[in-house]
């Protein structure tokens, strides 16, 4: 039986995908397009402009609607490295890299063998788990 593929994701492996995994995939790969699709319209927007200013012939209107599109792009073009500078900044600081994106899960296998539980140490006769809202407890056995 054949899978069926994400037509929008074809080079990612999203196939069989759902929830967690597929936004795992899904955040950075929309990310990386968002910055493409900003650079080429930058790009045209400054190639309409230069082509509307060098077309103008002189006429004021024409060469202030021509700067007007010209500052438009250059906005856009900051706007795009803002984003950028914020993505940086939520890696650095938070330690949330939405371009290397994962969702961690917690498991509720009991004993220390759980994500959260890892390194979590009970006293006596006791184990951990893992208690809403995901914060590991020790639990009598």
């Amino acid at each position: 039986m054949n899978s069926i593929s994400n037509p929008i994701f074809p080079t990612q492996n999203t196939s069989g995908a759902a929830g967690v995994s597929f936004l795992q995939s899904a955040i950075p790969y929309a990310i990386e397009w968002g910055f493409i699709i900003g650079a080429v319209i930058f790009f045209f927007m400054l190639l309409i402009g230069a082509i509307k200013w060098i077309s103008s012939g002189g006429d004021k209107q024409k060469v202030e609607d021509a700067k007007g599109t010209l500052t438009n792009a250059f906005i856009g073009l900051v706007i795009l490295f803002a984003v950028f500078a914020i993505l940086g900044l939520l890696d650095t600081f938070f330690n949330v890299n939405l371009l290397k994106f994962t969702i961690p899960t917690l498991s509720n296998s009991g004993g220390n063998g759980g994500n959260a539980c890892s390194g979590f140490v009970c006293q006596g006769p006791t184990h951990c788990e893992i208690q809403p809202p995901g914060i590991p407890h020790c639990v009598n056995n």
